[in-house]
């Protein structure tokens, strides 16, 4: 379906044909600026393959390059127990070669035009992309699907493979300040639920890993009704559909496969982790909630912005900015689907102990909950998302990303524009609601704990005077 009558019925503009949004499409807006705010809505087409791949085409001459990505409904809640890892395996796997194509050949018939590929893993989905000149299309499309039917698994690649994904493991997460104690705690967390393990999966399962196992869970995944391909460039739809028929059109059709169910149950939880790597302690706080009712969803992503979504919001402000307790104050940007986290992580000063964190933490939790958020807080909230998106759809990829994403999972290419949609519609009592309805005590709280002399040091520094403490603290930084 060609999606331009949709532009001519929502309240944003078309950035890619100038065509400005009127005063009365801004019609229950909550922020007066809003109305201002022009966002792209851009003209696509879908169409299907015979074989169930589906396809979403934005033609657009604002860049000369092509971005071409192939999403994949497969990621780490997708394994099975014995199989972790998989799915990030494949990210590696799938650019070491097929029966006609030598191992590093994808990438350097990619560098040959001037283009670059990489790929990514998360739990719902795998994806890749190229990004590559104009008139490139059939070299992407040809070499799609040339790895998609004719992916070559031997016990050689898949045993390199397995090397360098473990000593990605050990760069990226084990020896990385948190992580590992983070993750130990997620995944305890999730431990009843398929996202019970991380996505770069167990050392135990990657070693044992088998042609035969690799190759059935290949076949199972990487089947065409499982795959989505998004396209936005300087090409027409027409010349999308015609190469995609003859390079992917091929891959024969399968049964598509059935999802682990998933039943969100919040917890309540606190734990306390040694991390020898870490210079402070970490104090984190998180609420889960539920919600799939997209102005159910707009409102818990804003009040999680309100709380701790950038340097000037609630938490950070007061901890940080006001009353100098913390040298950091992060986010929790993290969702799974209808599942969102919200809350904070505290870096405290050496003078700060997790008793008054905790009291500031729950004070200001308690207010969001019985007084309304701010204009100011409230508008600003929108004015991030409004820019976040817009920085987004400003690059191929980007855009490519978000309608492959909302197709994938939701049936609907501008999720992400609806979404924020109803996100200037949502009023300081939908954000009040959504707090006392989630934000309640039944939560995570997680400590991580440096080595033994950082925890004797830091006692030393809450007991003495603040004063003395903030200078000492100066002295050893």
């Amino acid at each position: 379906m060609i999606a331009c009558k949709w532009a001519r019925r929502v309240i944003f503009s078309t950035v890619l044909t100038g065509v400005p949004a009127g005063p009365a499409l801004a019609e229950g807006f909550y922020c007066p600026a809003a109305q201002h705010w022009h966002l792209p809505a851009p003209p696509f087409e879908r169409f299907e393959l015979n074989n169930g791949l589906r396809v979403v085409v934005v033609p657009t001459q604002r860049s000369a390059t092509l971005a071409t990505l192939l999403m994949v409904r497969v990621g780490a809640r997708d394994e099975p127990a014995g199989e972790t890892g998989y799915a990030h395996l494949f990210e590696h796997l799938m650019f070491k070669g097929t029966s006609s194509l030598s191992d590093g050949g994808y990438f350097s018939a990619i560098d040959s035009v001037g283009g670059r590929a990489n790929a990514d893993t998360d739990f719902d989905r795998t994806e890749f992309y190229s990004e590559t000149p104009r008139g490139s299309l059939a070299r992407v499309l040809y070499l799609e699907g040339d790895r998609l039917k004719h992916l070559a698994l031997t016990r050689t690649k898949i045993r390199n493979q397995v090397q360098a994904v473990l000593e990605e493991k050990r760069l990226r997460v084990e020896n990385v300040p948190y992580v590992p104690a983070v993750v130990q705690f997620m995944m305890q967390v999730w431990k009843d639920t398929p996202y019970n393990h991380s996505i770069i999966g167990s050392q135990s399962d990657l070693r044992a890993a088998k042609v035969a196992a690799l190759q059935d869970f290949f076949t199972t995944y990487y089947r065409p009704e499982n795959m989505l391909l998004a396209v936005v460039g300087p090409v027409t739809a027409a010349r999308v559909r015609a190469l995609g028929a003859k390079y992917l059109g091929g891959i024969a059709r399968g049964k598509a496969p059935v999802r682990r169910p998933f039943a969100f149950q919040a917890q309540a939880l606190r734990a306390s982790i040694e991390d020898t790597r870490a210079p402070f302690p970490l104090y984190a706080f998180v609420w889960q909630a539920s919600a799939t009712q997209r102005r159910q969803r707009a409102a818990l992503e804003l009040l999680g912005d309100v709380l701790s979504g950038n340097d000037a919001a609630r938490l950070p402000d007061i901890l940080k900015n006001q009353l100098g307790l913390a040298h950091v104050v992060l986010g929790i940007p993290f969702h799974l689907h209808s599942v969102y986290l919200l809350g904070a992580g505290v870096v405290p000063r050496g003078f700060a102990g997790i008793a008054e964190i905790r009291k500031i933490v729950d004070r200001e939790v308690a207010r969001v909950r019985e007084k309304t958020v701010t204009d100011a807080e409230l508008c600003r909230a929108e004015k991030m998302r409004y820019r976040d998106l817009l920085t987004r759809f400003d690059s191929n990829l980007g855009m490519a990303r978000s309608l492959a994403e909302g197709i994938l999972y939701e049936d609907d290419a501008l999720r992400d524009l609806h979404l924020l949609e109803a996100m200037f519609r949502v009023r300081p009592e939908d954000l009040r609601a959504a707090a006392r309805k989630h934000l309640t005590q039944r939560r995570l709280e997680l400590q991580v704990q440096p080595k033994w002399s950082i925890r004797a040091a830091k006692r030393v520094l809450e007991w003495l005077p603040k004063p003395v403490s903030e200078w000492l603290e100066g002295l050893a930084m």
